[in-house]
């Protein structure tokens, strides 16, 4: 635990000072913890959709140029569906 607030204290913030780095892990991570094991219709639904992930990807995202985002953030506009950019003086 980084920081801790009661909920006696009321509302607020909490924050905490995290140094980035890698770690050993304190213990070791059991065998299948990220995929558990499925049963058949499971198993029949993962792999129909990975297959078709890959379909969909192949035909809509591969070979595009990488995206490339306006520095300028976006906030919605008032009164309509529009949004737009803020600009900074």
């Amino acid at each position: 635990m980084l920081a801790r607030r009661d909920g006696s204290e009321g509302s607020g913030y909490v924050i905490a000072d995290v140094d980035a780095q890698r770690t050993e892990p304190r213990e070791q991570v059991p065998d299948r913890f990220w995929l558990h094991r499925r049963g058949a219709v499971g198993a029949i639904a993962w792999n129909t959709e990975r297959l078709l992930g890959r379909r969909w990807y192949a035909r809509h995202v591969r070979g595009r140029p990488p995206l490339t985002l306006d520095p300028a953030p976006l906030r919605a506009g008032r009164g309509d569906d529009s949004l737009t950019r803020i600009r900074s003086p």
